[in-house]
This record gives C-alpha cells, structure tokens and sequence, in this order.
C-alpha cells in the first residue's frame, strides 16, 4: 500500500464519517433553535398581554373604576412584569442569534469538507 492510498482512504473515511455524523450534529441544533425560536414568541405573547393589561387598566382608572392606590400598586406591577418580561426577550433573542450562528458554521464546515 502506498502513502497515497492511504492518504486519499484516511480522506474518504473522513467524509463519510462526517456525512453519517452530520444528521445527529445538525438535528441537535436544529432543535435547539426550534425551542429557542418556540420560547422566543412564548415571551411576545406574554409581552403583548402585559401591555394589554396595562391599556385596559388605564381605561379602567379613566373611568374610575379602580381607586388611586389599587392602580398605583397594579400599574407598577404590571410595568414590572413588562420590565421583565423585555429582558428575558433580549437574551432568549440573543440565545436564537447564537445558536442561528454555530448552525451556520456548522453547515459552512460541512460545505468546506465536501468540496
């Protein structure tokens, strides 16, 4: 056997085992991306509902239904919650972007050793 053989044998094994290993690598991130986008609308809901929360209190203080300090008290809280809620958002954000990213390097990789 000669060191070219060898050389282009070590060559096709390696592409074939990335090729049997890439559905498990890919498939893994694709999931993670799936929950990350799943928790990402989950917190949109969630946000949308606070500031709906927050229009209708107001409407409800405007129409003196609700007393000064229970709308003090739930209007904090509310905005509170909101505060919350946009932080979790950003980093739920920048966790999708993050696993956007190591996907894309992972099929750049894949392009560069089957070429």
């Amino acid at each position: 056997m000669s060191a070219t053989f060898i050389v282009i044998a070590l060559g096709v094994l390696a592409v074939v085992g990335f090729m049997i290993a890439a559905p498990f690598l890919f498939g893994a991130r694709r999931q993670e991306q799936t929950n990350a986008a799943q928790h990402l609308r989950e917190l949109e809901e969630q946000l949308l509902q606070l500031i709906q929360g927050v229009q209708d209190l107001d409407s409800d203080y405007d129409m003196q239904k609700i007393a000064d300090d229970d709308y003090v008290t739930q209007r904090k809280l509310l905005i509170g919650r909101g505060v919350s809620t946009l932080i979790q958002l950003d980093d739920a954000q920048a966790e999708l972007n993050q696993v956007d990213q190591e996907l894309e390097t992972l099929i750049q990789d894949y392009r560069r050793q089957s070429a």
